[in-house]
């Protein structure tokens, strides 16, 4: 049997694995993808059918992993403000200490919400298994028993029962003994209640389905930049350029001190082909930037380059020292 896995960050992706391992164990073949040094990097798997159980993890960041028909498929999902605060405390140094790459990050986190669960969740396929991060992490041993039973893998009653219990004891990554408690939506010195409420509105707003999970109250978030620039996001991943430029045009405006906004201008600007304009974003985005290298690298990567037949020497110029021929009459009076 080979699965591959398409699993929201931070939704219990890592525990359900180390259940099934901790049964199948030599049995299964696990493929992280990501920091796999053997990885043969293809969908479906090379490696796979040398075991009684394949599984390949992805995170489908780019929504380039492919959906096959005759392809089995665990879709691992979390509710949005649980994910954001968990997912969070990992993000980079510079997401955790720079407002402009945080709220180009959470911009990023609503773009993604919304596609992940347009392709995984909202059209429902036979082969797509799908597992609720709560469902999980509330009733382990009932889970694993369904999954089991779903991909014909013979494992007694017994075995999942003292797995759950063995494995359900080191929930953390760090391998510490936590027994299981549900995240408290609480504030943290890198994201306020406020913000991540913009955050979980603006998701929710393209995903209906996810309005019963709601955990803050409403927030008025069609007129916060965050939105807006995860609207100018969603266009660019949608090879629709020219529908996002208002929109990160908007962000510009409304934050013009962050280099990051000026960024995605600039890419929408170059992906239709506004050369002169995509040179001043930059320029501008480049004046915001501080001594932040991140920022720099990533501007100056957009900058158009220099068309090599404007800057070549004219051949058909007059080499110096020769005459020119009739000089314009203004130019005359003005010798």
């Amino acid at each position: 049997m080979h699965i591959i896995g398409a699993s929201i960050p931070r939704s219990g992706h890592h525990f359900f694995i180390r259940l099934v391992k901790s049964i199948l164990q030599k049995d299964m073949l696990y493929c992280e993808f990501y920091s796999q040094q053997d990885c043969c990097g293809e969908f479906p798997c090379k490696k796979r059918n040398r075991k009684p159980l394949t599984f390949q993890k992805n995170h489908d960041f780019d929504f380039s992993l492919p959906i096959i028909d005759d392809q089995e498929y665990l879709v691992q999902i979390r509710d949005p403000a649980p994910q954001i605060l968990s997912h969070i405390e990992i993000a980079s140094p510079l997401v955790k200490s720079n407002v402009h790459e945080r709220n180009y990050w959470l911009s990023g986190r609503i773009n993604y919400f919304w596609r992940f669960h347009e392709k995984w969740v909202g059209k429902p396929r036979a082969n797509f298994m799908m597992l609720d991060y709560d469902d999980l992490a509330m009733s382990p041993a009932a889970v694993l028993g369904m999954f089991f039973q779903r991909y014909n893998l013979d494992v007694p009653v017994h075995k999942i029962v003292s797995a759950t219990d063995a494995v359900s004891k080191k929930r953390s990554l760090n391998g510490k003994v936590k027994e299981y408690a549900p995240r408290k939506i609480e504030p943290k010195d890198i994201l306020d209640l406020d913000t991540l409420a913009i955050v979980e509105s603006a998701i929710l707003s393209e995903v209906p389905s996810l309005q019963e999970k709601r955990k803050l109250d409403r927030a008025k978030f069609c007129s916060s930049h965050l939105y807006w620039h995860a609207k100018a996001l969603s266009a660019l991943n949608s090879n629709d350029a020219g529908k996002g430029y208002d929109w990160a045009r908007f962000c510009v405006e409304e934050v013009p001190d962050n280099p990051m906004y000026h960024l995605t201008l600039a890419r929408i600007c170059n992906r239709l082909g506004h050369t002169e304009e995509l040179a001043e974003v930059v320029a501008a985005g480049l004046s915001v930037a501080g001594d932040v290298g991140q920022f720099k690298t990533r501007l100056n990567r957009m900058m158009p380059k220099p068309d090599p037949e404007q800057d070549a020497p004219d051949k058909t110029a007059t080499p110096p020292g020769e005459a020119a021929g009739p000089v314009p009459p203004r130019q005359a009076a003005a010798g």
